[in-house]
Parts: structure tokens; C-alpha cells; sequence
């Protein structure tokens, strides 16, 4: 077996047809791999034939010190202090057909995962860490088996789906005027008030860790940039009150000051349309109204309902707020888990906050 020939890239196309019965969309893995900054670890066969392909894409996270989870387990000596890190969010994670199945501790799956770990994170040594200091990722049930039988991954958390339903029937207040100025968002928004808004954001997400005892990704201007608008399907709303006037507004547009903003996008199913919310961003006070909005504006779109994965933390959350009209909000396990580095597993446990927008790019 061969690791990476000299001219990367043969195979992968063929592999990922070969795993998941469609072709690989060109523009979809420059996307990933180009704008994204997507890593990889692949195996080759003597003929060249790419058998076994290990991806992950660098996250930026916000954590308590126990989180970063390396040799030193503190930030200025104080388990409490909040700490940013990389870590590497998994994906295309790809086997040959005729190398699958094979569950001994050298089978291709765990040779591929291996090789990746040490080359990016070298966690199975957690002494050597280098820049990425674990993984996460949304395995199904029969791999998270696998990369529990070794020794590789370790469920640290549920996911679950949220269902809000949209219809004035179920929700007589959804008929009111909304109650915060929606404003769909473009690149532009994010270039000309980075700086601003990065300081709004993190400031936001320092205290949400604090207070929640939380690890969450961060939610910069140029995540949004590079995870949303950078593809055509993904939309973001900004949600602006009407305090035009007020001296601490964020950003001085014409529809007010920032509350909140979040990434959604469309499936158009034989019912008809749903939405789905990626992620989100408010402060503490402020995600009642801003889910009101969601499903109000949803509403107006023609969805049916509102939709949101979640891991277990930030289903906890989302189901508690109180919305006017207090819409039903079913919630329903999904048929995979979040897991982490198995080394890493016991200080992430049920600890990680992750809605859609966070796993694997669908």
C-alpha cells in the first residue's frame, strides 16, 4: 500500500462514487477543500487506486480550558478560563468496497483514521500534540461501532431534530406582524463590519461558555463567509430591532441594531417546503424572539415547519425558550451521534454544542 503519489487527487472522484452511489460535484469539493482549507489523508493501492480517503476540516472552538484537552489541561493555571483552539471536524471518511468490513485493529479503516490522527493531531500520544487538538464527527451507528471497537472514537453526545410547525392554525400569534426587521444578508455585511462583529461575536460566545459550560464552534465573520454564502444553497438573516436611534447599536444600517443572525436553507419535499436552521447566533436574552422571527419568517416563505439538528446540549436549550404562541416543538432522535477522539471523549461528554450547520456538508 502507497500513501499519497505524487499527483493527489486520482481517485478520490471514483472512491466517492464507489461509497456513496453519487458523483462527486466538482464545485462541491473545491468548496470543502479549497475554500474551507480541508485536510486529508488517503491510501493507495500498487496500481494507484486511491482505496481508503480520511478528511477534516479545521474548526475553530470556544471552550472551558478542560476542552482544549492536551498536555496542559489549564490555561494560566485556571480550569475555569475560557480557551480558543482548532480542532478538525471529520468527513469523507472512505473505504473501498472490497476493504470494508474488515475489523481487525489493521484493517483499512483504522489504518486510514490512524495515519490521519498522527499526521494532524497525534492524539493517540496526547504529549505530541500538534496544532488540532481533537476530532469530532457524526458517525452512524455501524461506524461509531467500529471506531469504538478500536479504540478510535467514542460517542460524546445524542443528536436530535426540532420540529417548530408554522401554521397560523397551530400558532394564532404566528399571524401578528414580525416582531424583529429580517434582513437577508450578503458578503458585503460581513467585509465592511468584521472587525465589529467578530468582537460582538466572541464576546457573546465567551460568556455563553461561562455560563452554560458549553464548548461551541466560533462563529467569526469569516465562518460565515466561508460555511454559508460561499455556497448558493445556504441563506443568512440578520434579525435588527427598531431602536434605529440608540447610541450602542452594533452596526448603523438603516434596519437597526443586531440581535441576532442565522444560516437556513430550504427542502422542497412532496408536502412541501421546509425550512432548516444551520446555526444561530444571539445573545442569552434574545434567542425567544429571534426563534419567533424564525418561524414566523419561515411562515412567510411557505414552510410547513421549522427544522433544527442538534446535539443533546443545544436541543436542552432550544426546547426551553419560551416563544409567543408557544408553538408545539416535537423533538425526535436521530439515527447517528456525535463523538469525539476517543482520548478526548470524558472531557467532552455531553459538553459539545453543535446544531446543523456543524456536521458533515450536506
Amino acid at each position: 500500500m502507497n500513501q499519497e503519489p505524487a499527483i493527489y487527487g486520482n481517485g478520490r472522484e471514483r472512491l466517492f462514487e464507489q461509497s456513496f452511489h453519487a458523483p462527486l460535484d466538482p464545485a462541491w469539493e473545491h468548496w470543502k477543500y479549497s475554500v474551507l482549507g480541508g485536510l486529508h489523508h488517503a491510501i493507495y493501492g500498487d496500481q494507484g487506486q486511491m482505496l481508503a480517503h480520511y478528511a477534516g476540516f479545521p474548526r475553530q472552538m470556544i471552550g472551558l480550558c478542560q476542552h482544549r484537552f492536551d498536555a496542559k489541561t489549564t490555561c494560566e493555571g485556571v480550569m475555569s478560563d475560557v480557551c480558543e483552539f482548532e480542532v478538525l471536524q471529520i468527513g469523507d471518511v472512505m473505504v473501498h468496497p472490497a476493504y470494508r468490513g474488515v475489523l481487525k485493529r489493521r484493517g483499512m479503516f483504522f489504518e486510514v483514521t490512524r495515519q490521519f490522527v498522527e499526521e494532524f493531531v497525534g492524539a493517540f500520544e496526547p504529549k505530541h500534540s500538534r496544532k488540532f487538538r481533537w476530532i469530532y464527527g457524526f458517525p452512524n451507528e455501524r461506524h461509531l461501532r467500529i471506531g469504538e471497537h478500536h479504540g478510535l472514537y467514542a460517542p460524546i453526545s445524542t443528536m436530535h431534530e426540532l420540529v417548530w410547525p408554522t401554521s397560523v392554525e397551530s400558532n394564532p400569534a404566528l399571524s401578528q406582524k414580525l416582531p424583529l426587521n429580517v434582513v437577508k444578508l450578503d458578503a458585503t455585511f460581513f467585509e465592511n463590519y468584521a472587525q465589529a462583529f467578530d468582537a460582538w461575536s466572541t464576546n457573546l460566545l465567551h460568556e455563553m461558555v461561562r455560563e452554560q459550560r458549553v464548548c461551541i464552534g466560533r462563529k467569526h465573520a469569516n465562518w460565515w463567509l466561508g460555511r454559508y454564502l460561499a455556497w448558493p444553497s445556504y441563506e443568512v438573516y440578520g434579525f435588527f430591532s427598531n431602536d434605529l436611534g440608540c447610541e450602542d447599536q452594533l452596526i448603523g444600517t438603516p434596519a437597526g441594531r443586531l440581535k441576532g443572525l442565522a444560516a437556513i436553507r430550504h427542502h422542497r419535499e412532496s408536502a412541501g417546503i421546509a425550512t432548516e436552521l444551520l446555526d444561530c447566533l444571539a445573545e442569552h436574552n434574545d434567542w425567544s424572539v429571534i426563534l419567533e422571527t424564525l418561524i414566523r419568517q419561515a411562515r412567510i416563505d411557505g414552510s410547513k415547519e421549522l427544522r433544527c439538528w442538534a446535539s443533546a446540549m443545544a436541543a436542552k436549550h432550544l426546547k426551553q425558550v419560551e416563544i409567543v404562541g408557544s408553538p408545539s416543538c416535537r423533538v425526535e432522535k436521530l439515527p447517528f451521534s456525535l463523538a469525539s477522539g476517543a482520548w478526548a471523549s470524558q472531557a467532552l461528554k455531553d459538553s459539545l454544542w453543535v446544531t446543523g450547520g456543524d456536521t458533515d456538508f450536506r
